[in-house]
């Protein structure tokens, strides 16, 4: 979601097959929402609106793993800089602050609601990462102090070893508890910072592995991730049809969730599609530049728990009611919407920060900080020294002694 791992690097080299990969796998979170928030709540099961939303559902539900499967692919290779989650924080403040302002005139009752608030709106809003506002947000926050510890192993391994980290992620942390049926590792259906850390180490493994090398044709991904997806739709339907043999029914989860086998597959096999998708076209480049940057405020203000709210997320039930086609096009329309309304609020957003300066002051705080920050390590790391030396010489004392 985040667009500052490319921050430093040069628009000759920038790939711009990911940049549109945040904007696309945007808009499936937006089609992920406007199903299990709006089209599928209360569908009977087994009808053809339920497996074909589904279906969709399937598609679209790597969309999540995908930016932080980006986030490695992009950031194992970039220049790190602490001061980079600084104006992410702030965007989520911004907006939170400006849906409780909102909000306290729109319909103040919700306000009041402490289960979905706390007790004081307002502080809730200044500390999105204590009160979990964003679940995503706080996982990439936990996650964003260890990347250059994780980036530097990364670029230390072989080919051999990359290829290691993703197998095993995927034998210890999916395989083990699908068998054992339980989260044995807290991962909570990929909604932790573990996974998100996982993702992170899964991607910049691909990025060490070039797997392009071996499969050229970019297209085979394309076509892996769209079988990897319904593989995950199929698991999902016989699951609970043998269930409803048996005499009963269970909305089976495991194979529609982050941490699935098959959706880690499919967001991988989409990486690499866009990863690989060379876009020669100036104009088309300049757009997607553009527009990248403003994909995260689209999460933000559509996912904002008051946001979701609005009865416009209720209404989206009704398409169920609805010909099978006419629920499909009232899904990816309104997801259509809700995704150009977001992207055009967060740019305006952008330029607004732009104009008040507010990038150039947080970049001013933030290059103060990294100054007695990286003071406060010289010390330590002199006292360090400094100790050592004295160690050492009073180690060599004893042997004389002796």
């Amino acid at each position: 979601m985040f667009d500052n791992a490319s921050d430093n690097i040069r628009l000759d080299k920038r790939n711009y097959g990911i940049d549109l990969l945040r904007l696309v796998s945007m808009f499936l979170i937006v089609v992920l929402h406007s199903l299990s928030r709006g089209a599928l709540v209360g569908v009977a099961p087994f009808n053809i609106h339920y497996e074909a939303g589904f279906l969709i559902e399937a598609l679209t539900y790597c969309a999540v793993n995908c930016f932080a499967l980006i986030s490695g692919y992009v950031g194992v290779d970039s220049k790190f800089k602490y001061r980079r989650i600084v104006p992410i924080w702030l965007q989520v403040v911004f907006y939170c602050l400006i849906f409780t302002m909102f909000f306290m005139y729109l319909k103040p009752d919700l306000l009041t609601n402490k289960a979905l608030l706390g007790s004081n709106p307002y502080y809730t809003a200044l500390t999105p990462v204590i009160h979990n506002t964003y679940w995503y947000f706080t996982a990439y926050f936990a996650l964003f102090f260890f990347i250059p510890f994780i980036n530097k192993g990364m670029r230390d391994i072989t080919i051999k070893q990359a290829y290691a980290v993703i197998i095993s992620v995927i034998f210890v942390y999916i395989a083990l508890p699908y068998f054992a049926k339980v989260d044995l590792f807290k991962l909570e259906k990929g909604y932790s910072a573990t996974w998100i850390i996982f993702l992170y180490v899964i991607g910049a493994a691909l990025k060490k592995i070039k797997i392009e090398k071996l499969i050229r044709n970019k297209y085979w991904y394309l076509i892996l991730y769209v079988l990897t997806a319904v593989m995950a739709w199929g698991g999902k339907f016989i699951s609970e049809y043998h269930t409803k043999l048996n005499g009963g029914f269970k909305n089976d989860e495991v194979f529609l969730q982050y941490n699935s086998i098959f959706i880690l597959l499919s967001g991988m096999f989409l990486v690499l599609f866009f990863a690989n998708l060379n876009i020669n076209n100036d104009k088309f480049k300049k757009v997607i530049r553009f527009l990248a940057p403003a994909a995260f405020g689209v999460y933000i203000i559509h996912v904002n728990p008051l946001m979701f709210q609005l009865p416009f997320w209720g209404k989206l039930m009704q398409l169920s009611q609805k010909p099978l086609y006419l629920m499909v096009l009232g899904v990816l329309l309104n997801s259509l919407i809700v995704f150009v309304l977001c992207l055009a609020a967060d740019l305006v957003r952008i330029q607004l920060f732009r104009l008040l300066h507010i990038n150039k002051f947080l970049d001013l705080i933030s290059d103060w900080l990294s100054k007695y920050m990286n003071l406060f390590c010289e010390k330590v790391k002199k006292c360090s020294d400094g100790n050592s030396v004295n160690n050492k010489k009073l180690s060599q004392g004893k042997l004389k002694d002796r």
